[in-house]
């Protein structure tokens, strides 16, 4: 039924239920009671044996009717389940990441949902907040994957703190950029996210072998030296490029403690 009638199913779950998805810093007892079955694992089963996830039934419902809302529930999951345990700092992040993976393994595509653009920026939120294996590059290729280029970019912007992990996501942004022909509408915001460890013979050459120059007219090839948000020119690299090569500060070991988009 939920797949055949998802928008009902899943007001019909949240009218029965009576939650709250936005997280509400006084959560009372009568709250906790209604969040306990929702929050039971998918393993867990019922006196009678049968076993209802209404966890990752909500979160698949979300995904795929409201995207934009199921960041919201998972941390008001989170949020009532502190209440309930009360565990120490270090298990509750434990706790936090293991709401954001069960919910990742309950979605599904983001073609699945009625907004995609959405599903698709939700899906890469869950994945930079669930603390797995290389999350930050995952978080970035799901946006990357769907063209959300604003979001991609505010990725890299959010840990452009000279570490290695700043060095891998701006080259997988640029190269992406480049490939899909996007990067002179973000050439200005781009160019100053560029690590200080990158050279610009390293900047040029993947400039060179990634990027995938439009065919012009003799007319257009007289206009290269103007300033055109649609194309790559030596007018919109200048200033970045004369700044990369008049030096720059040291580049520092600090990192940041966490990213979310």
């Amino acid at each position: 039924m939920a797949d055949e009638f998802p928008q009902q199913v899943l007001e019909t779950l949240l009218d029965y239920l009576d939650l709250e998805t936005e997280v509400d810093p006084t959560v009372n007892q009568a709250q906790v009671r209604k969040w306990t079955s929702v929050l039971a694992p998918e393993n867990s089963a019922s006196a009678n044996g049968t076993c209802f996830p209404l966890f990752e039934i909500l979160c698949r419902l979300f995904f795929i009717q409201q995207p934009d809302q199921l960041v919201s529930f998972v941390r008001m999951a989170q949020t009532i389940s502190d209440r309930m345990v009360g565990s120490y700092t270090f298990m509750r992040k434990k706790k936090e990441c293991q709401f954001y993976e069960r919910a990742l393994a309950s979605i599904g595509n983001p073609e699945l949902s009625t907004n995609v653009d959405s599903a698709a920026v939700t899906m890469a939120t869950l994945i930079i907040n669930s603390g797995l294996p290389h999350c930050h590059v995952r978080s970035l290729q799901t946006l990357l994957r769907y063209e959300l280029w604003d979001p991609a970019v505010k990725v890299v912007a959010q840990l452009a703190d000279q570490s290695d992990l700043h060095l891998e996501l701006y080259v997988i942004l640029l190269v992406a950029l480049l490939k899909e022909n996007a990067f002179p509408q973000y050439c200005s915001q781009v160019m100053q996210l560029t690590p200080h460890r990158m050279s610009i013979t390293t900047v040029l050459d993947l400039l060179q072998r990634h990027y995938k120059r439009p065919a012009m007219n003799t007319e257009e090839w007289c206009q290269i030296f103007c300033t055109d948000e649609d194309r790559l020119n030596i007018g919109a690299l200048r200033p970045h490029l004369i700044r990369m090569l008049s030096g720059r500060e040291e580049p520092t070991t600090e990192t940041l403690s966490s990213t979310s988009l």
